[in-house]
């Protein structure tokens, strides 16, 4: 490898040397050239992901309007009830797993149990930290802003088990599905990666509709977005979801 540089064999981007597919374009293995210039020695052919090039941004927005559409009804309701929270996260669900098998040669990898390292586990235990603490800087700073979010579930006659399953297990999974599964990989295929991340994890603090929550969800977006690239599983994503949602129901209980 001294000597030469790898470029994506798809848009021609430089490539740290090692990288497994193009941040640019989404092409996951690329050309090795040498540096004086002479002729191009072909590694393996370039395998362009399909959520790439032009469809990207439109997969990433149609499936991010149908799932506003939850989040819109239950602001023009007076009350709203659990069981309409619960189907307005399946609903969402239902968008990941469609948007997953619309894409599923991109997708489909991601439900492998990743290999995770030490260092992976202290970058997911900091995020949820980081997250938590920004909540809680910004509750203890505002704290007319913030409400009990299980308060419903007692008013209901819910327990505690219930509030976990509702607020954490379902959303962990619906949401990462939808965002990490589907938006962000259609992202990553128009933007390079940083930029994916970042805009997949506003769209996602946005989905909440919660103007206070922006800033530790998008915190917790981006998290979230470096697992599931790091990674290239949606597993740690759910696992740092579902564990973060836990923690600030148990809190708040």
């Amino acid at each position: 490898m001294n000597g030469a540089f790898e470029l994506c064999g798809v848009c021609g981007h430089a490539l740290r040397v090692g990288a497994r597919f193009c941040g640019r374009c989404g092409a996951e293995q690329g050309l090795l050239v040498p540096r004086d210039g002479g002729a191009s020695r072909e590694l393996h052919e370039p395998t362009p992901r399909r959520a790439g090039d032009s469809r990207g941004l439109t997969i990433a927005l149609v499936a991010y309007f149908v799932m506003l559409v939850p989040g819109l009804y239950v602001m023009s309701q007076d009350v709203v009830t659990l069981s309409e929270m619960m189907w307005g996260e399946l609903f969402i669900g239902a968008v990941g797993v469609v948007g997953m098998a619309a894409m599923w040669r991109d997708t489909l990898p991601l439900l492998r149990p990743p290999v995770l390292g030490w260092r992976d586990v202290l970058v997911g235990i900091g995020g949820i930290a980081a997250a938590l603490g920004t909540v809680y800087i910004l509750a203890t700073a505002l704290p007319a802003f913030f409400i009990d979010d299980t308060l419903v579930y007692r008013l209901e006659g819910q327990g505690l088990g219930y509030a976990l399953f509702d607020a954490a297990v379902v959303p962990a999974i619906a949401e990462e599905l939808a965002f990490r599964g589907v938006v962000l990989t259609a992202l990553c295929g128009v933007f390079r990666e940083r930029t994916a991340v970042v805009v997949s994890a506003m769209m996602f603090a946005i989905l909440h509709l919660s103007p206070i929550s922006f800033v530790h969800l998008t915190l917790l977006g981006v998290v979230l977005g470096a697992a599931r690239l790091r990674t290239r599983s949606l597993w740690p994503c759910i696992a740092i979801h579902l564990v973060y949602n836990a923690l600030v129901v148990l809190f708040q209980w």
